[in-house]
């Protein structure tokens, strides 16, 4: 049996930020995997939904949120933020852990991004010079999300 030690920041709608430190016990990859999961299922109260926050941090939200009629509005998603750091160890890909430079930027960020509310969603289809350009604006997006986050 291995103990993986595990950095992680969360943020409840209505309240600052807090440091979370797990200590998960598992026997292999698979084991590893599906105790990391359920453990971010239980923060975020259902399914996953991993989205880009900065660099190699990852926000882990509730992929069904906009469904539920009790989740608040919190930085510009619904329920909880799990934060966590992207960890690549040979051909896998972990929820890892974060840095104190990662928690200073996650303040950062939650304290920059606290007004903001979820949009909602809902499914369009894009084909041809509209896919062309939403792709455009979507990267373009990104760019300013990314030096938005090298600026915190």
């Amino acid at each position: 049996m291995k103990t993986l030690k595990l950095r992680w920041m969360a943020k409840k709608p209505g309240q600052p930020v807090e440091e979370l430190t797990f200590d998960i016990e598992y026997e292999d990859a698979e084991d590893r995997a599906a105790k990391e999961l359920k453990l971010a299922q239980i923060l975020v109260k259902g399914y996953v939904e991993v989205v880009w926050i900065g660099g190699e941090i990852k926000g882990l939200v509730n992929e069904e949120a906009m469904y539920a009629p009790d989740m608040e509005h919190n930085c510009g998603y619904l329920g909880n933020i799990v934060f966590i750091r992207e960890s690549v160890e040979g051909d896998e890909v972990w929820f890892g852990s974060i840095t104190d430079e990662d928690a200073r930027k996650i303040k950062a960020w939650t304290i920059a991004h606290a007004n903001e509310v979820h949009p909602g969603h809902g499914v369009q289809v894009f084909s041809g010079q509209a896919a062309d350009e939403y792709r455009k604006k979507l990267h373009e997006h990104q760019k300013m999300q990314q030096q938005e986050w090298e600026s915190f």
